[in-house]
């Protein structure tokens, strides 16, 4: 029953989850409310259509300084690979109830997308356990059968990912005109494989496919994905909404590159000239001067430190111009190698400790795949620059010391994004760059923005008084390479060109030690141990991780290495392996996998094969909490 159900959920790995903000404020206490109950039903109509009613029993703790709950609900989402459609799940007839005379006054919002549902009254405050009934329209649930292999189908994220409080007890039913032929469900983090505790179809068309689970953390989803004999929904259609991207709206035809071409010529000519003189002073200093490397066997080009005073955050940005999601791992890095945290391995959530094998003396080792990652903070006083503060503080928040990677990827992924306009401005006020690059970039990309809507215009209002419409599509299409250009704009000053030289004499030396045949060899006899570490961050920062552990491989392997404090992995035997240079290296590349997919959403229902079931996976989802 399993293989057809991948199969489908395969297939609804090709959209993207938007998810919905909510601007509601949580209480202080926040931490101790708990859902106790939460009963999801589904009645899902021939029209693909269902009638959602939720059941749910909120304990706001002993205080009675709540006011009740608030649910988003997704709207809209992206489909992978489909630029110019948003699959649609509208939600309409809301309706609120409560069995415990709770307030369910009722604030409802559309933005961004989804729906956002407040119930309760901001002038009573509330304690205790409260029971709701929250029941909705949500329309287009299922999705019909396409091709002669298909089979008709719902795939819904029942539970969405950003819920902000612990549930227990969790069940969900879709009841459906049909008998269900085959059902999964998966729970956990953001692309979590795990099943749910249980699940299971009643055999009898509308009697209801039902999936249950004991536990969700916050953060953590439930995905339900059901098969249905072909015909099941016979009135039911996928309902989608137009998306305007910048290519489907302003994108260059074969015709604006035709007639523009004299236009661009010139306009081409002009950007070069000013990327020419905006470019990257000439500085004599040679490579190695501020490094405090002396050798005389040290090849030309090649520096054995990083330039001095620059740390691997700052090192990355500089050499490409960004601050991408590496680079902030690599701060994550150098703050735990230098005391500020220290990193967990830790087994995924819901898993247990797999057991030896029965005809082996040695426990079979983990799989760093099959790991999760707390991030746990060092009291002290630490001496950090702002964007380090910036991330610190948006893991961790106000209150809390330990935090779950795949449990917190909202917050995460804007401590990301605030570490990242950190960096920016830190290379920029160290006077490495004339001007902030990312406002350098966005500066060329809204004046070729502008370009193209001024060309636009031009070609009509031209068009239709002197005939010259052409000269409007020319200056439409230079806004095209304009936008192009945008990325080379950046310019470093003559002491950002100095250290930028420096710190590529440094990466070459990185990539010519680790590489299979160094061109110069002698160049291992420097990778002593005390260097490891050192230079770890500046190997992530350079997606060079993997190949920089391995080159510490027989150090690793007999032991001359010490596991450092920051690194800390399970007492268990089972565990072992994780330092060691096949697992330490494996392990630091899912740290950096962990922290790039909270960047990016689950996925959702589309085309496509190849995938596994993971949460997030289906149509519709949001989350909620407490106010």
């Amino acid at each position: 029953m399993r293989t057809p159900i991948r199969r489908l959920l395969a297939t609804a790995g090709a959209t993207l989850l938007l998810t919905t903000g909510v601007a509601t404020a949580a209480q202080a206490d926040e931490d101790d409310w708990t859902i106790t109950r939460y009963a999801v039903v589904a009645e899902v109509a021939a029209d693909g259509g269902a009638q959602v009613t939720i059941d749910l029993d909120f304990d706001f703790g002993p205080d009675d300084d709540a006011h009740g709950p608030y649910l988003s609900l997704v709207e809209r989402q992206e489909i992978e690979g489909d630029p110019d459609r948003y699959r649609v799940t509208e939600v309409g007839d809301i309706a609120v109830t409560s069995s415990t005379g709770a307030p369910t006054d009722l604030l409802v919002e559309r933005e961004d997308g989804g729906v956002v549902v407040r119930v309760g009254d901001e002038d009573v405050e509330i304690g205790g356990v409260q029971s709701y009934t929250v029941s909705y329209r949500l329309d287009s649930l299922a999705t019909p059968a396409e091709g002669a292999d298909a089979t008709d189908s719902i795939v819904w994220n029942a539970v969405g990912l950003g819920w902000e409080v612990p549930m227990e007890n969790v069940s969900v039913t879709i009841v459906a005109p049909g008998e269900a032929t085959s059902l999964e469900c998966v729970a956990g983090g953001v692309r979590s494989t795990t099943p749910c505790a249980r699940s299971a179809a009643t055999g009898d068309p509308g009697g209801g496919a039902t999936v249950t689970q004991d536990r969700l953390e916050p953060g953590q989803g439930l995905t339900v994905a059901a098969l249905y004999p072909t015909g099941t929904f016979p009135d039911a259609a996928v309902a989608y909404a137009p998306r305007r991207t910048f290519g489907n709206t302003f994108g260059v035809t074969p015709a604006t590159g035709a007639v523009g071409g004299a236009a661009l010529v010139g306009g081409v000519g002009a950007l070069l000239l000013v990327r020419h003189r905006r470019r990257d002073d000439d500085a004599v200093t040679a490579v190695g001067a501020g490094t405090g490397v002396v050798s005389s066997d040290l090849p030309e080009g090649f520096a054995t430190e990083p330039p001095a005073d620059v740390p691997p955050g700052e090192f990355g940005t500089l050499i490409d111009e960004r601050a991408q999601t590496h680079d902030v791992v690599a701060v994550l890095l150098d703050l735990a190698v230098r005391g500020v945290l220290h990193i967990e391995v830790v087994p995924e959530e819901d898993d247990e400790d797999p057991e030896p094998g029965p005809t082996t003396d040695e426990p079979e080792p983990v799989d760093p795949e099959d790991l999760d990652f707390e991030l746990i903070r060092v009291q002290g006083p630490h001496d950090l620059r702002d964007y380090e503060r910036a991330l610190v503080d948006g893991i961790f928040g106000e209150r809390r010391d330990t935090v779950r990677v795949s449990t917190r990827s909202t917050e995460i992924a804007k401590a990301i994004a605030a570490a990242q306009i950190g960096l920016d401005d830190a290379v920029t006020t160290h006077g490495w760059f004339a001007g902030s690059p990312r406002r350098v970039r966005n500066r060329w990309l809204l004046g070729g923005l502008g370009l193209i809507v001024a060309g636009l215009v031009a070609a009509v209002v031209l068009a239709l008084t002197i005939g010259w419409g052409l000269v409007g599509l020319a200056v439409a299409a230079l806004g095209v390479v304009t936008m192009g250009f945008s990325s080379v704009m950046p310019s470093r000053t003559a002491r950002g060109s100095e250290l930028t030289r420096e710190a590529h004499a440094f990466e070459r030396y990185l990539r010519d030690v680790t590489s299979d045949e160094p061109a110069w060899p002698q160049g291992r006899e420097r990778l002593v141990p005390s260097v490891f570490e050192a230079y770890l961050p500046y190997a992530v920062a350079l997606q060079l991780e993997e190949r920089w552990t391995q080159a510490f491989a027989g150090a690793l392997d007999r032991g001359e290495l010490t596991q450092p404090d920051w690194y800390l992995t399970p007492a268990s035997p089972l565990y072992l392996g994780l330092w060691s240079s096949g697992g330490f290296s494996s392990s630091i590349g899912q740290v950096t996998a962990g922290f790039a997919a909270t960047t990016t959403v689950a996925a959702s229902t589309g085309g496509g094969s190849g995938y596994t079931p993971s949460v997030g996976g289906g149509a519709g989802g949001g989350g909620g909490g407490g106010w």
